[in-house]
């Protein structure tokens, strides 16, 4: 009789604490769900399918899962981008590597550093007005090619890969640097230039409008080399590390996520940001891209990318030997080392 009334006093008091851990449990979880998110004003320097796991990001609500908000905005142009983000407009931007040099080697006081790189290469494409079976570089030579502006990372590329086939950019060709990115699909629209490098959806829009035909991948030509990351200032790094952090999270799954969706099902996941686009063509945008390995798989930012970097800055005369900076200068590495050892 004792050990009966003993038994049924112990799974009472065992049932109470249940019901308690699970009041606890749903609690914590109210909790959490009433906790405003943290809005993050973040830029990207153009509107492309060429960051596609930072749309992806947004859409799979990978980034509200780490409790973030994206305000996002685009800026039409690396100059632009980097003026919001040196002037605290932003607190992330998506940009060249170039971009956290200059600031780097800038007077201002506050720096920029990436904290995750988002691409593997140049996701360029360069488009002729005809289509052209055995392209070969040396036909550039007396054309005019419709370029990107000096001193960003697209021209840099373009100066190297030129340069690597055998063409002196400055001599042997009109390579133009003053169209601004907004009106680049004009000017090749209303007929300037013979050649021209597009990301897409550009180039999958001008094939198929019949305004042109892709003849070469930029990014093949050049290699393996991070084009884009993203980057905060110092100030709001150190202020902010774990907003940092829960964006490379996201970031980090986002990637995982485009190396293995199919490619319409990601087409109709972004289509509020081309709105001017069909779902097929998107598709066949993310498909060649995929293709060409432009998408990385994770979101570290090697030193050797920052060397190479520097190499076509030197090269391309934006940059000074002696001028060259170290990795640890302009990279957060730990972010992305934890995000990727998460996603793992």
């Amino acid at each position: 009789m004792i050990r009966r009334h003993w038994l049924a006093a112990h799974l009472r008091s065992i049932a109470i604490a249940g019901v308690g851990a699970s009041l606890a449990a749903i609690a914590a979880v109210a909790q959490a769900q009433d906790r405003q998110p943290t809005t993050v004003r973040y830029t990207e320097v153009i509107r492309s399918i060429f960051y596609l796991p930072s749309y992806v990001a947004i859409e799979k609500g990978f980034f509200a899962q780490e409790g973030l908000k994206v305000d996002l905005s685009t800026a039409w142009g690396s100059d632009k981008a980097i003026a919001q983000l040196v002037g605290g407009h932003v607190d992330v931007a998506l940009l060249g590597p170039e971009s956290a040099v200059y600031i780097q080697t800038s007077p201002s006081p506050d720096k920029a550093k990436i904290f995750a790189s988002l691409t593997a290469t140049d996701g360029r494409f360069l488009v002729a007005r005809q289509p052209v079976p055995d392209f070969r570089w040396d036909l550039l030579k007396g054309r005019t090619v419709l370029g990107w502006r000096k001193g960003t990372t697209p021209q840099l590329v373009d100066d190297a890969v030129m340069r690597k086939r055998g063409l002196d950019p400055d001599k042997d060709l009109n390579y133009l640097t003053n169209v601004p990115p907004p009106a680049l699909m004009g000017a090749w629209q209303s007929g300037v230039g013979d050649f021209a490098t597009f990301f897409e959806p550009d180039v999958s829009r001008i094939e198929q409008e019949g305004r042109g035909h892709a003849v070469a991948s930029i990014g093949r030509e050049l290699g393996e080399v991070d084009y884009t990351a993203f980057m905060a200032m110092e100030s709001f790094i150190g202020k902010s590390p774990d907003v940092i952090q829960r964006w490379t999270n996201a970031i980090a799954r986002a990637q995982a996520w485009v190396q293995q969706a199919d490619p319409k099902e990601a087409a109709k996941l972004v289509t509020k940001y081309f709105p001017q686009l069909d779902v097929e063509l998107i598709a066949s945008s993310i498909e060649r891209n995929r293709r060409h390995g432009i998408w990385k798989k994770d979101p570290l930012l090697e030193a050797a990318a920052i060397d190479r970097m520097q190499e076509l800055m030197i090269a391309g005369g934006t940059m000074k030997p002696e001028q060259r900076i170290k990795y640890e200068s302009v990279v957060a590495a730990g972010f992305a080392e934890k995000a990727r050892s998460a996603v793992r």
